[in-house]
């Protein structure tokens, strides 16, 4: 169950920041998601994304991710 909330939650932020983006000024991204918390990955990924976050923090600091590649 948390796998699959930890892949969707991902899957929802990238869809986020891809959206987020004009299709005028498309760029292309290599990611790099290590494994740790939650809030942690999220919050590199929204960096290697040049786009801000809002996440629940306190809900998901507890979660662990696996590293994506």
């Amino acid at each position: 169950m948390r796998k699959m909330l930890i892949v969707l939650l991902l899957t929802f932020c990238l869809e986020a920041i891809i959206s987020g983006k004009s299709y005028a000024q498309e760029k292309y991204f290599h990611f790099s998601v290590s494994s740790g918390a939650v809030d942690k990955v999220l919050i590199n990924l929204a960096r290697q994304a040049q786009s801000p976050l809002l996440l629940p923090s306190k809900k998901i600091e507890a979660i662990q991710a696996q590293a994506v590649m």
